[in-house]
């Protein structure tokens, strides 16, 4: 017998450590968290896949192993997955894109796949990971969709309208529509009830935005609709003002809001979305100040809102440098002529002699909050007006200063003219406040609650312009109210005209049956103040009776008044 012996330890070794790596392998393959998968670039075939896949996918190994990964991408993937293919051929590796695939339940996730391309059992095939990121760019869409949309009414902001229209390449109208009232209905009705109505409304807008091109919502009361080219912007005009014009219903009744509309075009109003979607709301914002409901942007208007921003920059200096003077006309006892209280009327005097009407910037001051300040002013100006009166024999002579209804509702009232009056000394009553209807109306439960607050601080309160507001009668008896002001439309020609006649015939009745003073604004002639005098009204004012003066002025006239001190 002969043999031969051959020492095979290597051999063993090496495939002790093959098994081991295989082991290895598999073991990471298997155990890794991630969705894995290995499939033949020929056939598409699965070769291997790990549990997470398994566990991801809901299909079994072995369903696995007889599948394709077609059977796990939806039908409109395959060029997708062909193109994907060819890319991987050439011995590279695709960089990771996102796919949608398939469960075997139908539903559909988005995964990160990357791929890397290998020899597994003697074939060219290519190892698969399935990142789930299905929830990551859910959470990215919805910031991206927040930081673009009003979360309240799920349409773009203005911001975001702008980057579309300038991403758009194409000419565009752009239709601004204020909403005058929306805000109100939430200020009196509560949260819930204005959330209805702007809801019904966003739905009746919503679908001209979907018809002529883009809707945009700009809190509180703006929609901004952006009519695309290749639409009739006349007939998105037309559909918008009956939509807007149209009555809103709540829960429990209709609304009726007062709509503005400012119109601009691309390119003929600006190149950028930002410069057209400004000229739309000057032109919204002009049409509020004449009255109108449709207003055209044109460069006129442009540089009248130019005008009325440098105005406003040079009342905010006006203010903090003491520019602005008090005029005073005093309101007389119809009877006797004798000197009842004085009206304060603001003044802007220019350094060229001339004044600044003050229908230029009060209107102004209001748009842009600053009539907080100038109020502020006049009433400090009026309680040292009233220190120089007291001084020279005046001391019971009171003094009326106007009040808009920002100031009636956005200032502490009660504290500056209680402070106004301390600081220089003046007693109770020595100020007085006028203020018109439509004001008080603005929200009436409010009102009603600083009126009585004034009153319980001794501040007399005069209804001014009375009969031209729209204020309830029922309402006008439980509100804190001293006088009466009839305005001077009725006054005009009260002896000659019956019509003016009634009318202050039937406010004085009003006005005594409710226990008030009242007061008749314009009076010019000797046959108006004689008719007044005759039918009992209280106090005059008016041109015949004096016009509104400076201080020193209204001093020299009062001395002429006989004991005056």
């Amino acid at each position: 017998m002969t043999g031969a012996v051959t020492d095979i330890t290597e051999r063993v070794r090496s495939e002790a450590r093959v098994q081991r790596a295989e082991h290895q392998f598999r073991l990471v393959f298997d155990r890794n968290p991630a969705p894995f998968w290995i499939f033949d670039l020929d056939t598409l075939q699965f070769l291997e896949v790990n549990q997470a896949a398994i566990d991801q996918y809901g299909y079994s190994r072995e369903e696995f192993l007889a599948m394709s990964i077609l059977d796990i991408r939806p039908e409109e993937a395959r060029e997708e997955i062909q193109r994907t293919l060819e890319e991987s051929r050439d011995g590279s590796s695709p960089a990771p894109q996102v796919r949608v695939h398939r469960r075997r339940d139908g539903s559909r996730f988005e995964v990160l796949a990357h791929l890397a391309r290998l020899e597994f059992d003697g074939r060219p095939a290519c190892l698969v990971l399935a990142e789930d990121v299905s929830q990551r760019l859910a959470y990215e869409r919805d910031l991206a969709w927040r930081a673009s949309h009003h979360p309240g009414t799920g349409l773009l902001t203005i911001e975001a309208l702008a980057e579309r229209l300038d991403a758009g390449g194409a000419g565009y109208t752009i239709l601004h529509a204020q909403l005058r009232g929306l805000q109100m209905v939430t200020d009196t009705l509560g949260r819930e009830a204005g959330d209805e109505v702007l809801q019904a409304m966003v739905a009746r807008l919503d679908t001209l935005g979907a018809r002529y091109g883009l809707l945009a919502y700009q809190p509180a009361e703006d929609f901004v609709l952006a009519v695309a080219d290749g639409h009739d912007p006349q007939q998105a005009l037309e559909a918008l003002r009956e939509a807007v014009s149209e009555p809103v219903r709540g829960r429990d009744s209709f609304h009726q809001l007062e709509p503005r509309i400012g119109v601009a075009g691309n390119p003929g109003d600006g190149a950028s979305a930002d410069l057209v979607l400004g000229r739309a709301a000057q032109a919204a914002h002009a049409a509020r100040e004449n009255g109108v409901v449709v207003l055209r942007f044109d460069h006129a208007l442009a540089q009248r809102h130019a005008d009325r921003l440098q105005l406003a920059g040079r009342i905010h200096l006006a203010i903090e440098r003491d520019e602005f003077e008090l005029y005073f006309q005093p309101i007389r006892h119809a009877v006797d002529g004798s000197p009842a209280l004085l009206e304060a009327l603001l003044r802007w005097p220019q350094p060229d002699g001339s004044f600044i009407p003050p229908s230029d910037f009060i209107q102004l001051c209001e748009d842009t909050g600053q009539i907080i300040a100038l109020g502020r002013w006049v009433i400090r100006a009026a309680a040292r007006a009233g220190r120089v009166l007291a001084d020279n024999g005046w001391a019971g002579l009171p003094i009326a200063v106007n009040v808009s209804a920002v100031q009636l509702f956005n200032s502490d009232l009660v504290g500056e003219f209680t402070h106004a009056a301390a600081e220089h000394g003046l007693p109770r009553g020595a100020l007085q406040m006028e203020l018109t209807e439509s004001s008080l109306m603005r929200n009436p439960a409010q009102a009603m609650q600083v009126l009585e607050s004034l009153s319980a601080h001794g501040i007399a309160v005069a209804l001014d312009d009375f009969g031209t507001g729209f204020s309830s009668m029922s309402y006008l008896q439980h509100l804190a109210l001293d006088s009466l002001k009839i305005d001077r439309a009725f006054v005009a020609d009260v002896e000659r005209n019956p019509r003016n006649a009634a009318i202050c015939r039937a406010l004085l009745s009003l006005g005594h049956s409710m226990g008030l003073v009242v007061i008749a604004e314009g009076v010019e002639t000797e046959g108006q103040l004689d008719w007044l005098v005759a039918h009992g009204c209280d106090q005059v004012q008016g041109y015949l009776l004096g016009r509104p003066m400076p201080l020193r002025d209204l001093l020299a006239l009062l001395a002429l008044v006989p004991d005056s001190a």
